[in-house]
């Protein structure tokens, strides 16, 4: 619920979504809210956003950028 509020905050201000992402993070972790208290589920949860992550960069590389000329 949380980061459907912040995304739809986030595409109104016309900012990308994972900005948006990132600050529920920030407000969900034990420094604000503390909605995620389990050091397990915020270590399990940041390597899964950062494997997204590194996904969504790998799917939008340019293999010409790769490939020797």
């Amino acid at each position: 619920m949380m980061t459907a509020v912040i995304g739809l905050v986030g595409i109104f201000l016309r900012q990308p979504l994972i900005v948006s992402f990132i600050a529920v993070g920030l407000i969900a972790g034990p420094s604000a809210l503390d909605v995620v208290r389990s050091d397990e589920q915020i270590r399990l949860l940041s390597e899964l956003g950062i494997a997204v992550l590194l996904f969504r960069v790998g799917i939008r590389l340019d293999v010409k950028l790769i490939r020797p000329l």
